[in-house]
């Protein structure tokens, strides 16, 4: 539909009555301007007959002779002077006055005289056909006459009876008060049963009309047959949802809807029925999130009867990763897919749950909400289903093998040379039992031991029982622990013995196998009665008994499992012998209570890869002592090893003078190693084997080092328990789960430092890479891809495997430090952070990454659009999947996690930036601005005095904006110098910042003053969302982005909204209305998460009416009985409990098919999908409770007031208030030219009263006049829902804070709740043509004149009516676009609030994390330089300005260019420069437009005549009150419909008209040059007025006075040639003077701070005239002439609406000075206006 046909309207005023003149083409000459025309109006002899008739009217001019109008009815005082008091007489309009007054034409009256507006425009009877209309007074109030069509009757106030009109006296109403009167639809057999009744409402200044229309007339309703009649079948093409709405919930889990990111994708599929029952259906996935293949075809089995069913879907493969040269794969498995479907409207809604398979038992899990709405049919043959995907390898059997680094590592140790040296412990009692299939030789020593598949645990045993129930007081632990258990009691006897332990390296075993068999295989640590004897040289010795207990220190150190045994043992006398003379013996009894069951591995298995530095030539005892020590690097506070300079640390945490520049060059290279197997260990031979795997000492990161790490230390995470015997205890699960935590969390946070510093360096890399000195950085293409290339580590088989299977205990503390020693360390540390919020850290920082790669794809193809995305998203849902899975489980165990509040704040920020990421591909998609600037907004910025000449005139924006070089001062290349010279300011603190030492610990006094400068940093942007009225928006922790910019009520306590007001004034059909659309909304999905927005609400649904409403439920606004002052109370179950009513709690999502509609606007709203699902939903609760509110308006908004709005936000708001009342302007147009058309044609038919036709053409005036009520019924409902949009955006409330994972998410609730009645509104006025309506009215009463064979009179009457049909269709098309209008602000508004809540939570979030660390972020930190913000903001205005540039050359030149996009594409000023302003100038500089130049031309018209078209009327029968042209135009000058007020104070008339190109629009031009189509590209420069008749001004021989033209702030002109395919049939824009262009949301501006960004939401700019008296025409028409003109309209499209507005105290008022209405004839007025020849 093209909007822009609004302008198609031949010059009608908005509201007056017009006729044309004469019929000759010329204008004529005024007969009776100058000095010889009378003032008033012509004197007539009344008619008592026709007096006495009903009349209805709108003004004193429709009415007979001898009567004046009063509310609506023509009516009069007197027919005579003897009528009148003495001292009056009868006047001209049947009122007695002063004889000098007689005929005179008064001045409205200077205080407000009565207005009376009905609440809403639109109601609909309840089901006993009666509806109760409440009337606002918004004035002082007396009286009031309230008229009824269409088959409506009114009770009045304080009757019984229902009448067709009354009239309503001493009222005593004041502004504010409310009036009820209750109205009956009959349609009487009289009535066409398809008329839309209707109650006009009339009081001295006011005229309203209500429509009443039965659900059968309300636009989109659909009765139950509609409702049948939209079945369609299952096969088809489908649009709508997929969302992810759970991830990492383990078999069993309830369905929690809160994924760490929920994701919601616009998805289609399609959908072939094989048989009634069975259908395919293929699901589109252009992201990957489903499968690699873009798409999944599967197969359905559902219920025809119910619609319910099952969906069978492919093993789909996802990822592919190479780790250590060996490739794994993760493939999506749907374990279930449950189905349901309605047919009319066809929807389908498949809830999906899935599994990432290829790494174990334990899958990550995610599940899915697909909802979708039928869009069309489909004729292409059905694919058949997709086979499964395979894997290629056995995962169980993969995770019992050697990864490859393990492999390599067990043939290192296999090969170490045996020891000269006495090791403590013996070779042949460690050796391991090595399984066949493993191909491990089978003696090995203990480092062998560590890594290996199984361990001979009696062989262990034997060790360790020896060591600890033996003599020995060096308790040693071979390899890499230091086990320190000091509580034998037997030391003091020992002390006395020092040859028993002189040998600190020897440790003698017990050969006791009764008493290991006996202990089952575990070591005894709770010991009891143990005693000691000592037999040397015969003497013996017995130490007293003692019990000892170390089992808690044991498991937390060798990760063993305690067991509880009973069982007593004596060793017997052991004899050991001290050099070759000595001997000696010993005996030990007691009893074991407890013992340690030996784990499969080592919870410390990682220590031995990390701190090996064996020599070139080294052996067995040289692998002794690797491990990690109880000491700290001084850097980042990670365990040191011993004896080397290693440790769990990367090396670059270890180096603090290593820059920033040089770690990310290094780390990029040496994590390419992470794909390349191992080094070959053929052709090497003793040191040189673990030398040549690991390679020399890395700068960043040791990756065969991490590797060998990761798969020994994860080894007894990721195998089944049930399979091994030996499973690790919890304490050493715990140990072991946090070194592997450690490791990953580490190889995460460095592949989130290459997206951070893509992020941070984004903005200026690009500009500083090229010149005489570039500074050279990795691209942000290569940056992105080596951060996602770090997600292969995680996804290799055996990482996952052991984060899947790990204990939730396990995952309490991740700080891996104080497992293996037992201390407690600050939480601000590296250590501290759990391996879920590294995932979630890492996530966010690559979704803002990808953001920025999108910057550069405006206008590309989808597939590039979708590339940065589509490489993200699937590496997004599996790692969320398993961060979210680690914190379920952590959760479970513990309620009080310690890392939660760190995992909910990266969650948010990871949410925040894949939201923004998501949006703004959407906005690329769409083919939107993605600087937010509408293509209608005009950048109406330019300077009068600076522009002379034709050219000049012409291009005065551009000039002022773009200029003619990089030399001048226009706005643009300002700008872009302005942003060349801060980018050279910043380049040494942006190599600064390079140089950074990373690692460096902070110095307290800079980190606070960073602390600082970043929370400045996202206040600042808030305080541009909200305003500044409020303080510390980011430490609000209620902080609520839909009230933020509303000034604080109780500093402004008119800007609070009354709640508790508002629902009490929700009737019962409001509310059950409420709870019936909750309840259909869920209906047709499975997931039951639409409807109510707020979980109280949907709580207390479920109790109060389950999953439907039965007969005799219901609820409703009452007192509260506890808490609150207003609940919503279950009537019929008063056990449930009450809801109290607050902001927002009521407000309601659409169905879930309909997401991907929302907010798309005009081009994108599908209304074959959308109003179907609406329709069906609302028309369902509307057939049991009729007259429900769609939104309920408001009874007062306060917010529809400027001052009390602020920020972007408040703009936003504003934009919607702006729309709504344009809507409103429009509908109330409809209304009022509807009537007068109607009141038109009735007069004439006097005229024709005698013609044999007459009946004919008042039948076909009749059903002309059904159809334009109909219409004016559909411009009221569409009005009335708008209303509801506008007071919806006020009362929405917030998402819920108290869940920060789906906090971000539901920030859309502000669009989303809003969205029912913009989505409603806007599809029913697409799928009804509104404008169409019109059109064919005008056709009809062509037609109907054409039959009618009158005369010239009629003629003349019935052109006076048609010109009402043409100003309908004006106002028909201006509902249409101010409807778009509506739905443009209202997603702006949801995007803006969207960004408000994301810098709250995201900022919050981000200071969370990094306030307390003790060293900058390992994962990268934001740079903070006031240097580079300047730059990055100066930027962004450069961006701006240049492209307003562009938009005022393609305006002033009609031109579509192509550098728009170099705008968007452009990364650095110079760009701006070269790629867009040079070829701007080269293309403006023509200064014309198809080789034509542009022209100066001035064009004087008459107001009166050539305008309003203010025919002769004096011929007409003097019982009607003949008038000439002049005296028409007296009335309408004084018209009391176009008093302005404010408040009580009177401001002045207001006459509205419209100028447009009649030729073009196939009219008469009448001879007036701007009426032609001769022209192109007309653009006002100039106006000016001459007032024109005699004794013009009262009380001073003044000649001049100040008058007003207004000019609505959308315009038009026309094109210069064939407008483009679907483009406007004429060139359009608007300017919003409120609105400053310049201004980034979110960032501000001070630059054009002059040209906008004041408060109102005005729809007219303002030109003041100084207007003087009878100028000749040939003077007014020359071309020196000046004064009083004004620019104040400059540049502007000629073409549109237009007010004379003459100001109040330029009028003479109670014989005041002033203009004297009487003696005006008419008012000249001069455009002076630039274009171009056609």
């Amino acid at each position: 539909m093209n909007l822009m046909k609004k302008w198609w309207c031949a010059s009608a005023m908005l509201w007056m009555l017009a006729a044309c003149g004469g019929d000759d083409g010329q204008t004529p000459q005024s007969p009776d301007v100058g000095p010889d025309a009378e003032e008033g109006i012509t004197v007539c002899t009344p008619d008592l007959q026709r007096l006495n008739e009903p009349t209805e009217c709108l003004s004193d001019d429709m009415c007979p002779c001898g009567s004046f109008c009063s509310l609506g009815l023509c009516t009069y005082e007197c027919t005579a002077d003897a009528d009148c008091a003495e001292g009056q007489v009868c006047g001209r309009f049947g009122t007695c006055r002063t004889p000098a007054e007689a005929n005179a034409i008064l001045p409205v009256a200077s205080a407000p005289i009565g207005k009376l507006k009905p609440r809403q425009a639109s109601q609909v009877p309840g089901p006993d056909a009666i509806v109760e209309v409440p009337l606002i007074a918004e004035t002082s109030l007396d009286r009031a006459r309230l008229s009824t069509r269409g088959g409506a009757q009114v009770r009045c106030p304080g009757e019984d009876e229902f009448v067709d009109a009354c009239t309503l006296s001493e009222l005593g109403l004041q502004a504010g008060d409310e009036l009820r009167v209750a109205v009956r639809v009959t349609h009487p057999d009289a009535t066409p049963d398809d008329a839309v009744a209707e109650l006009v409402v009339i009081a001295d200044n006011s005229r309203y009309s209500v429509s009443l229309p039965t659900l059968t007339q309300l636009p989109g309703h659909l009765s139950q047959d509609d409702i049948a009649a939209m079945a369609a079948p299952l096969q088809g093409r489908y649009r709508g949802t997929l969302r992810l709405v759970d991830a990492g919930a383990r078999q069993g889990d309830n369905l929690r809807k809160t994924a760490a990111i929920p994701l919601m994708l616009e998805v289609n599929a399609t959908l072939w029925e094989s048989t009634p029952g069975q259908a395919i259906i293929q699901i589109d996935d252009p992201l990957n999130v489903l499968s690699a293949e873009a798409g999944v075809i599967g197969s359905l089995t559902y219920d025809t009867a119910t619609g319910r069913g099952s969906a069978a879907l492919p093993i789909t493969r996802l990822l592919e990763s190479t780790v250590a040269g060996q490739t794994s794969v993760i493939n999506v498995e749907t374990t279930s897919a449950e189905f349901l479907t309605s047919d009319a409207p066809r929807t389908i809604s498949l809830a999906i749950d899935q599994q990432y398979i290829g790494s174990g038992a334990t899958a990550p899990t995610v599940s899915w909400a697909l909802d979708m709405v039928r869009v069309s049919d489909v004729t292409d043959p059905a694919p058949s289903p997709q086979a499964d995907a395979s894997l290629g390898y056995n995962p169980a059997a993969r995770l019992l093998q050697d990864t490859p680094y393990e492999a390599t590592l067990r043939e290192i140790l296999e090969r170490i040379p045996a020891s000269d040296d006495l090791v403590n412990f013996k070779p042949n009692n460690l050796a391991p039992i090595i399984r066949d299939e493993a191909g491990f030789p089978g003696e090995g020593v203990l480092p062998g031991a560590f890594i290996d598949q199984g361990f001979n645990s009696l062989a262990l045993q034997y060790y360790f029982t020896s060591l600890f129930v033996g003599p020995n007081r060096n308790i040693g632990y071979p390899s890499t622990q230091d086990l320190s258990i000091t509580q034998n009691r037997w030391n003091a006897l020992l002390d006395t013995h020092p040859e028993v332990d002189a040998d600190e390296n020897r440790s003698d075993l017990i050969e006791t196998t009764e008493l290991d068999e006996s202990l089952g295989g575990g070591i005894p640590c709770e010991l009891s009665n143990m005693e000691l004897t000592f037999i040397e040289n015969g003497v013996t010795r017995t130490s007293p008994t003692y019990d000892d207990d170390f089992c808690d220190t044991l498991t937390r150190v060798l990760g063993c499992r305690l067991e509880d045994v009973a069982v007593d043992f004596d060793t017997g006398q052991v004899t050991f012998s001290e050099g070759t003379s000595n001997a000696h013996s010993y005996r030990m009894s007691g009893s074991v209570s407890r013992t340690c069951r030996f784990a499969y591995t080592l919870p410390s298995a990682a220590e031995t890869p990390l701190c090996a530095t064996p020599p070139q030539t080294y052996d067995q005892a040289d692998w002794q002592t690797f491990g990690l020590e109880n000491s700290l690097d001084p850097i980042v506070g990670d365990l040191k090893c011993r004896g080397s300079e290693l440790g769990m640390a990367f090396p670059l945490d270890l180096n603090e003078s290593a820059t920033g520049a040089e770690l990310l060059d290094a780390c990029l290279e040496e994590t390419l190693a992470l794909a390349g197997a191992p080094t070959s260990l053929n052709g090497l031979a003793d040191g040189e084997l673990f030398h040549a795997v690991v390679g020399p000492e890395s700068a960043c990161v040791n990756v065969p080092r991490v590797l060998m790490a990761l798969a020994l230390q994860s080894r007894a995470l990721r195998l089944d328990a049930d399979v091994e015997d030996f499973a690790m205890g919890p304490e050493g699960l715990a140990h072991a789960t946090a070194v592997t935590s450690r490791l990953m969390t580490r190889w995460i946070q460095l592949h989130a430092y290459f997206a951070n510093e893509a992020d941070q360096q984004s903005g200026m890399a690009a500009a500083l890479s090229g010149g005489t000195n570039p500074v050279n950085t990795p691209s942000t293409e290569a940056l992105y891809e080596a951060s996602l290339q770090g997600w292969d580590l995680l996804f290799s088989p055996h990482v996952i495997a052991a984060l899947m299977e790990t204990s939730g205990a396990a995952l309490q503390q991740p700080d891996y430090r104080v497992h293996r020693y037992g201390t407690e360390f600050g939480v601000g540390s590296d250590q501290s952070e759990p391996v879920a919020s590294a995932i979630l850290d890492a996530l966010a920082r690559q979704a803002k990454v990808g953001r920025i790669l999108l910057e550069d794809r405006y206008g590309d193809t989808v597939e590039r659009i979708n590339a940065p995305v589509a490489d993200l998203l699937p590496r997004l849902v599996v790692a969320q999947a398993v961060a979210a899975d680690l914190h379920r489980r952590a959760l479970t165990a513990n309620p009080n996690l310690r890392w939660s509040d760190a995992y909910f704040a990266s969650a948010t920020r990871a949410s925040s930036a894949t939201g923004e990421l998501l949006g703004y591909r959407n906005v690329l998609l769409k083919g939107d601005n993605p600087l937010g600037i509408d293509d209608n907004d005009l950048p109406l910025y330019f300077n009068p005095d600076g522009a002379s000449g034709p050219s000049g005139r012409f291009g005065a924006i551009s000039d002022f904006l773009l200029g003619t070089s990089i030399a001048t001062d226009a706005w643009a290349p300002v700008a872009v110098a302005q942003a060349e010279a801060s980018l050279a300011e910043a380049r040494n603190s942006f190599v600064a910042q390079q140089d950074r030492r990373v690692r460096q610990a902070h110095d307290n006094r800079d980190f606070a003053r960073w602390i600082e400068d970043v929370r400045n940093r996202y206040e600042a942007t808030l305080r541009d969302y909200c305003g500044p009225l409020g303080e510390n928006y980011l430490g609000d922790p209620n902080f609520d982005p839909t009230s933020c910019f509303i000034a604080p009520a109780d500093e402004y306590p008119a800007c609070a909204i009354d709640f508790d007001q508002w629902y009490r004034f929700w009737t019962d059909d409001d509310v059950m209305g409420r709870f019936c659309l909750h309840t259909e909304y869920n209906a047709s999905t499975l997931t039951q998460d639409a409807g109510f927005t707020d979980e109280d609400a949907r709580a207390f649904a479920q109790s109060c009416f389950g999953e439907s409403i039965d007969e005799g439920e219901s609820a409703s606004v009452g007192a509260c009985s506890g808490q609150g002052t207003v609940c919503m109370i279950c009537d019929h179950d008063t056990s449930v409990t009450e809801l109290p009513l607050e902001r927002g709690i009521l407000g309601l999502t659409t169905p879930r098919s309909l997401d991907a509609f929302i907010g798309d606007g005009q081009d994108g709203t599908d209304a074959s999908g959308v109003r179907p699902v609406m329709a069906h939903a609302i028309s369902s609760c509307r057939a049991d409770f009729p007259t429900m509110n769609l939104e309920v308006p408001l009874p007062n908004n306060p917010l529809e007031e400027p001052d009390c709005l602020v920020g972007s936000l408040g703009e936003a708001h504003l934009e919607i208030v702006a729309a709504t009342r344009d809507l409103e302007q429009a509908r109330e147009a409809i209304a009022e030219h509807t009537d007068a058309y109607d009141i038109a044609m009735r007069s004439c038919w006097i005229l024709e009263s005698a013609n044999a036709q007459l009946q004919t053409a008042r039948e076909n005036h009749l059903a002309n006049m059904q159809g334009l009520r109909a219409a004016k019924a559909i411009a009221d409902g569409v009005a009335t829902a708008a209303a509801g949009v506008k007071d919806c955006a006020s009362t929405v409330a917030g998402s819920d804070t108290s869940n920060p994972i789906s906090a971000v998410f539901s920030a859309g609730s502000v669009g989303v709740a809003c969205a029912a009645g913009a989505v409603e509104t806007v599809a029913n006025i697409v799928s009804i043509g509104l404008e169409t309506g019109m059109e064919n009215a005008q056709h009809e009463h062509d037609n109907l004149v054409a039959g009618l064979e009158a005369e010239a009179e009629f003629e003349i009457c019935a052109n006076d009516a048609r010109m009402e049909l043409v100003s309908l269709r004006t106002a028909s098309i201006e509902v249409e676009r101010a409807v778009f209008d509506l739905q443009r602000a209202h997603a702006t508004l949801f995007e803006l609030t969207h960004a408000a809540l994301r810098v709250h939570e995201s900022g919050n979030a981000y200071l969370e994390r990094v306030e307390n660390m003790e060293v900058p972020d390992a994962s990268g930190d934001v740079w903070v330089n006031e240097k580079i913000t300047t730059y990055a903001h100066d930027f962004q205005i450069a961006k701006r300005a240049t492209y307003l540039a562009v938009r005022a050359v393609e305006y002033e030149y009609q031109a579509s260019l192509a550098v728009r996009q170099a705008v968007f594409e452009a990364q650095t000023p110079m760009e701006l420069r070269q790629n867009v302003l040079e070829q701007l100038w080269a293309d403006a500089n023509t200064r014309g437009i198809n080789g034509s130049m542009p022209t100066e031309l001035n064009t004087v018209v008459s107001l009166r005549d050539d305008i309003l078209q203010l025919g002769d009327a004096s011929l007409w029968p003097e019982s009607l009150g003949p008038l000439t042209p002049a005296e028409r135009f007296r009335i309408l000058l004084a018209d009391e419909r176009f008093a302005v007020y404010e408040g009580a104070t009177y401001l002045g008339q207001r006459l509205p008209f419209t100028l447009a190109p009649l030729g073009a629009l196939g009219f008469e031009t009448r001879g007036v040059p701007i009426f032609s189509q001769n022209d192109c590209a007309e653009r006002l420069w100039a106006i000016n007025a001459s007032v024109l008749g005699q004794n013009i001004y009262q009380g001073s021989d003044t000649q001049n006075v100040r008058l007003d033209l207004l000019k609505r702030n959308t315009f038009f002109s026309q094109w210069c040639g064939v407008p483009a395919a679907g483009q406007p049939s004429f060139q359009m824009a608007t300017v919003q003077p409120a609105r400053n262009l310049f201004r980034v949301p979110g960032v501000g501006a001070d630059f054009g701070q002059s040209q906008g960004g004041g408060r109102g939401v005005e729809d007219y700019s303002r030109a003041r005239i100084q207007a003087f008296f009878n100028v000749d025409r040939g003077e007014f028409e020359g071309a020196e002439y000046a004064s009083g003109q004004t620019a104040e309209l400059a540049a502007r499209g000629l073409y549109g609406d237009y007010a004379l507005f003459i100001p109040a105290d330029v009028i003479s008022l109670e014989g005041g000075n002033g203009l004297n209405f009487n003696g005006i004839d008419d008012i000249l007025l001069r455009f002076d206006y630039v274009s171009v020849a056609r």
